[in-house]
């Protein structure tokens, strides 16, 4: 056959081909950004007799009547007149009613397709091509709760169009915690793209619960979402709470699009739990507020004082030596007492004793239940009262304003006024001997400091971790010195879902205890005592911690360090190898007998990978008590400081710097006698100097591994004590008071 006269209407070509008749091809994507395709569709052989390529058959055809009719110009057979039964010149209706994407609650997107944001569109014969001309179509949980414009365009066969622009809604997948079989999920636990919808109380510390990832929450009135300690709720938008949501001490709330809300509806509930540390009679806090609204009446209601600062006020003391971290004032306006509303971000000095005389060894519970939770950016305006009157920088506090840890390092390396951050760890009580505007004054020494590099200790460390590691807690106070005016901000990226817990809080990891069993096998009887390293306490007497003995037939009981006290239970600061109890035995029973010491059980890393020793301050003799029991005598009585407990490092024994490190003198500071003690090597000489290096006192060929020197005549002062033993010499600093 032979192509003729060819005509295009819409999408279709129509083509006259002589002796094959009319052909109707498609085209497709002619003007899309995709390769064209041209193919046919359908056909009429108005000449079926031959196919030869002659000139008969169709030689013309009209396809532009309205109704769809085509005549064909036949050589041979005439006029024909030919329609196709799906002609159709009608366009499709698009649907533009609102749409509704719901994100997938595990990877937290949804991709809509034309398919989708098309439906409910409709043609007379149908719709054979859809496409999105316009507009977003991934969406994540940044974007539940905006509104999208996606345009869109329909196609039937014969090419007649529709185009619309949808208002394009995205939610978050709802599954509901429901009070089915005692406590479940109705979609599955809740994911990244989950609405989480609390429908029936619900604990994380819960059998078979857990925190929370999701991308929204709601609490449903009158039930209860708890968040218990080391648990979290984090959520990237919005919070909903038109019951209860509590927050445990170490629980944490997180919320990452700084724009999200947290409602709080009328007659709903948000309460914020912090305990404090162990504290002591005169301790305080710094402390902020992780809701918006909070006052001192409200959640330090019972604090009998809490302080503002007025950075603009600061004058360093001249107590204090210039050059170095200083937050003592010269003249006591920096701290005011305050009773208003509590500024977000800001730290607060807080005593939440009932007075000064409020008992010691006492965590204090406080609720933050005032507006809602802080979210987003929280900006602090900074005070810089120049070099001439502040040459050390001027001190500002500020507070985590969330109800989650945040990172110090990222709240350093997001603010350029920020060098460091330091630390109030209330180690030791005011003494009228620390430099500062008050009768008595707290010291400096209690401070920690950090910065990008890493954490210092304070200097009055006892051994309970003071060293920062970068975790600023829900609602803990800090200060920092400023070099400039200016702003500081916190926002969401610095926060955390773990590591809430830097108001320190011993667990029990960091507890080590010894228990110490005496009996007697001839007449039945014997008792215990326990030695309990933790640190909350201390090496003086702290009610709840340290505890007297009991009068039992027979007692070994502990000492305080001046030898005061008959403890059953004695509890030391963090454990130190450094440390010496002092111990006492009683007998009731009225003979000399034999009584044996053993070790009835240790508890703690630190302890159970130390050697304990014995020693024998009556005999004068060193026993090994992890090796095997010690086995004295004694007679009816009472007798203090019989003993000495010892502790020592697990070391591989060889090398004589070990051997030497060993060697404990003890108590120091000391009033009159020091106790030598060389577990590994023969003590042969003992030498003492003052700080001239003069020597005042030497012993000769002692061959003891225990020594006993009374210092009594020796002024007050600090002097040495050089050890000569047969593995070396070591010298050690000791304080005659």
């Amino acid at each position: 056959s032979i192509d003729h006269n060819g005509y295009v209407v819409g999408n279709r070509f129509y083509l006259a081909n002589y002796n094959a008749g009319m052909r109707v091809l498609k085209v497709d994507d002619l003007y899309d950004d995709i390769t064209p395709t041209l193919y046919e569709v359908s056909s009429f052989d108005t000449h079926p007799s031959t196919n030869s390529a002659s000139f008969h058959g169709a030689w013309n055809v009209y396809p532009f009547f309205e109704s769809g009719n085509i005549i064909i110009s036949d050589l041979d057979e005439g006029l024909i007149i030919v329609k196709d039964p799906n002609f159709d010149n009608v366009d499709p209706v698009a649907n533009c009613a609102p749409y509704i994407a719901t994100l997938d609650r595990l990877t937290g997107s949804v991709t809509i397709s034309a398919a989708d944001i098309s439906s409910g569109s409709t043609d007379n014969i149908g719709i054979v091509k859809r496409t999105i001309t316009a507009g977003q179509t991934t969406f994540t949980c940044n974007d539940v709760g905006s509104v999208f414009n996606v345009t869109f365009e329909v196609e039937d066969d014969y090419g007649n169009t529709a185009s619309c622009t949808r208002a394009v809604t995205v939610v978050a997948e709802t599954t509901t915690y429901t009070s089915a079989a005692g406590g479940s999920w109705s979609n599955g636990s809740p994911g990244i793209g989950s609405n989480a919808k609390i429908s029936h109380d619900y604990n994380t510390s819960g059998g078979g619960n857990g925190s929370i990832d999701a991308c929204t929450c709601e609490v449903d009135a009158t039930k209860t979402l708890t968040i218990a300690a080391d648990d979290y709720l984090n959520i990237t938008k919005d919070i909903t709470v038109n019951g209860n949501l509590i927050i445990e001490h170490t629980g944490s709330v997180v919320q990452e699009d700084p724009s999200a809300s947290v409602t709080k509806a009328i007659g709903a509930t948000i309460n914020v739990e912090l305990d404090t540390p162990i504290l002591q009679t005169r301790d305080f806090m710094v402390m902020g507020s992780p809701m918006d609204t909070e006052t001192r009446a409200g959640v330090f209601n019972s604090a009998f004082l809490v302080l503002k600062h007025t950075p603009d006020n600061f004058i360093p003391h001249p107590g204090v030596p210039a050059g170095g971290t200083n937050f003592a004032d010269d003249n006591g306006d920096f701290w005011s007492s305050y009773a208003g509303s509590i500024d977000v971000g800001e730290g607060y000095i807080v005593r939440p004793q009932t007075g000064y005389t409020d008992p010691a060894n006492h965590s204090y519970p406080f609720t933050y239940s005032q507006g809602t939770l802080n979210n987003g950016n929280v900006n602090r305006s900074i005070v810089f009262n120049g070099l001439g009157t502040n040459p050390d920088g001027t001190p500002n506090v500020l507070a985590n304003p969330y109800a989650s840890a945040i990172s110090g390092y990222d709240l350093i390396d997001n603010n350029a006024l920020l060098n460091e951050i330091y630390f109030w760890e209330h180690l030791t009580p005011p003494s009228p001997s620390t430099p500062g505007a008050g009768s008595i004054n707290f010291s400096m020494d209690d401070i920690s400091m950090y910065n990008l590099s890493g954490g210092v200790k304070a200097a009055n460390d006892p051994g309970t971790s003071t060293l920062p590691n970068g975790v600023i807690s829900t609602g803990q106070g800090f200060g920092i010195k400023a070099f400039g005016a200016g702003t500081v901000t916190f926002n969401n990226t610095m926060r955390l879902t773990s590591g809430n817990t830097t108001l320190r809080r011993p667990n029990e990891n960091e507890i080590n205890r010894i228990w110490l069993n005496v009996s007697n096998t001839e007449y039945g009887i014997g008792s215990s005592t326990m030695v309990a390293f933790n640190p909350l306490g201390s090496p003086q007497l702290d009610p709840g911690f340290d505890s007297n003995r009991l009068a039992t037939a027979i007692s070994l009981y502990s000492h305080l360090e001046d030898g005061s006290k008959q403890l059953g239970i004695q509890t030391r600061e963090a454990f130190d190898s450094d440390i010496k109890i002092l111990m006492g035995f009683a007998s009731q029973v009225d003979a000399e007998v034999s009584f044996i010491i053993d070790i009835e059980n240790i508890e703690g890393l630190n302890l159970s990978n130390a050697t304990v020793y014995l020693v024998d301050n009556q005999e004068n003799i060193i026993h090994n008590l992890s090796l095997e029991s010690y086995e004295f005598r004694s007679g009816q009585g009472t007798f203090d400081q019989r003993f000495t407990l010892l502790f020592e490092e697990n070391i591989v024994l060889g090398p004589n710097d070990n051997l030497l490190k060993s060697i404990a003198v003890f108590p120091n500071p000391t009033n009159d006698i020091i106790n030598i003690y060389s577990p590994h090597a023969i003590i042969n000489n003992v030498e003492v100097f003052d700080l001239r290096g003069r020597r005042i006192v030497e012993i000769l060929n002692s061959e003891e591994n225990k020594y006993q020197l009374d210092l009594s005549s020796l002024e007050t002062a600090v002097y040495f004590v050089k050890v000569d033993t047969e593995a070396g010499s070591i010298t050690k600093k000791v304080i005659k008071e």
